[in-house]
């Protein structure tokens, strides 16, 4: 996956324009801010440009690597952690970022996720292998394994609980003939 590639954040100007950095002049530290969903960096240079610190969370290594090269000119101002943000209270504590004034999370899969990434996030490339994970590291099931366990009655199951398509049962049965060829 290439890292040079950069996301482009939607609604930035409207999320820097409510963290309103500008309240905190009187501190006498830069304002603080949690991108808990860093991917590539989009809001965090702007809150970094707009003078504030960053503490950047993404549980992809891909990106962490992207964000990085991305922040280059502000690498005094932020922490980029490969880490998940459910864990984001010990995460911050650790960074000395236990006090902030503002948390960012952009949730959702980058679209750089869907473009030239090898996981299997996208239909682009039928050669992919059906990964999907984020982080191989501390994730250890892949989409290929989960369709290789599950039956086609659990599938539904899981696709109820996560889809807003309403038809399960179908998408299951399709998934589980396919995951034949797998």
């Amino acid at each position: 996956m290439k890292t040079n590639n950069y996301h482009e954040s939607v609604l930035t100007d409207e999320v820097i324009k409510a963290l309103k950095l500008e309240r905190f002049a009187h501190l006498k530290r830069r304002p603080r801010v949690i991108d808990a969903t860093l991917a590539t960096a989009g809001h965090s240079l702007a809150v970094l440009s707009a003078g504030g610190e960053v503490l950047g969370i993404d549980l992809d290594p891909l990106m962490i690597k992207s964000a990085q090269s991305r922040l280059k000119a502000f690498a005094g101002q932020s922490k980029l952690i490969k880490g998940n943000f459910r864990n984001i209270d010990e995460i911050a504590r650790q960074s000395g970022f236990d006090k902030v004034e503002g948390i960012i999370f952009d949730l959702g899969i980058s679209n750089i996720h869907f473009k030239g990434d090898p996981r299997g996030f996208s239909f682009e490339d039928p050669g992919a292998k059906l990964d999907m994970r984020l982080d191989p590291e501390s994730q250890g099931v892949s989409a290929r394994d989960v369709l290789n366990v599950l039956r086609a009655d659990q599938l539904e199951q899981v696709f109820a609980q996560t889809m807003d398509m309403g038809n399960a049962r179908e998408i299951a049965r399709v998934m589980i003939v396919d995951s034949e060829a797998l």
